[in-house]
């Protein structure tokens, strides 16, 4: 097995709400190296139906070299079910997935017989954000179709009674990094949250690093100066800043683990 066949995804995760279309060609200039459009917490619930008609636009943009993701609402409910009916019918489909409340391999299975076809197999992502899915990652991360995990630290903490400081998250954060790695996926720190915190930004996207995750989310519009100071050297190809670059070219589309 080649660990981390996925490493060309890059580490730059930005998730713009699907309400918000006025960020959507933003969201490909400020130095995204995955750009998601979020039909889940972001949007209230009396907005999920506009929130999937305006996610389509989101597709339809000229990505350039991002890989365009979106997540969708838990397959339990039936806001998730309505999401993969929309996206089914969008002319222009996401390359990435990401699957909140994953559970089980078989959430990441039923996922992947909903939406792929011949044309069309989808990058999946499990987003481990339950005590539950901390201690049932190595099976979750298992599923054939997976290509890695995201942590999403605010309902993990919500559920643990806690605050996502770092030290309140650190076991979850070592252990996500550790399967992901003993499995050779991609794991993706939980977003960042604090708008105007660059120094806080950066210096998270640096401790994320030291223990072994590959990415780091950040709600968009991200703080100024992007969080890609805390990812390798190698990463770092254009530092003329982010509004003299698009974002980074994947040379081909990611392959499956598996």
């Amino acid at each position: 097995m080649t660990l981390f066949p996925h490493r060309r995804l890059g580490p730059a995760w930005f998730m713009t709400p699907a309400t918000r279309v006025d960020r959507y060609a933003s969201a490909l200039t400020l130095g995204a190296d995955v750009a998601l459009v979020d039909l889940e917490d972001s949007v209230a619930a009396d907005a999920k139906d506009r929130a999937r008609r305006d996610a389509r636009a989101f597709f339809a943009q000229d990505a350039g070299p991002c890989v365009l993701g979106i997540r969708v609402n838990a397959l339990s409910t039936l806001n998730g079910t309505k999401d993969l009916v929309a996206i089914a019918a969008y002319p222009r489909k996401p390359d990435l997935i990401l699957l909140p409340k994953t559970e089980t391999s078989r959430d990441i299975a039923l996922l992947a017989a909903i939406l792929d076809t011949p044309a069309y197999t989808p990058i999946l992502f499990a987003l481990i954000e339950t005590p539950r899915a901390v201690d049932h990652l190595p099976g979750i991360l298992a599923a054939p179709r997976l290509s890695g995990a995201v942590f999403g630290s605010a309902d993990y903490a919500l559920e643990l009674g806690t605050h996502t400081g770092w030290e309140a998250m650190r076991h979850a954060r070592h252990t996500i990094a550790n399967s992901c790695a003993a499995a050779g996926l991609i794991a993706v720190d939980t977003p960042y949250f604090e708008l105007d915190d660059t120094v806080g930004l950066s210096a998270e996207a640096h401790r994320a690093k030291e223990i072994g995750f590959h990415g780091k989310g950040a709600v968009h519009p991200p703080p100024t100066a992007l969080h890609h100071r805390g990812v390798p050297p190698h990463r770092r190809r254009d530092r003329r800043g982010p509004g003299h670059r698009r974002c980074r070219r994947a040379r081909r589309r990611p392959r499956h683990v598996r």
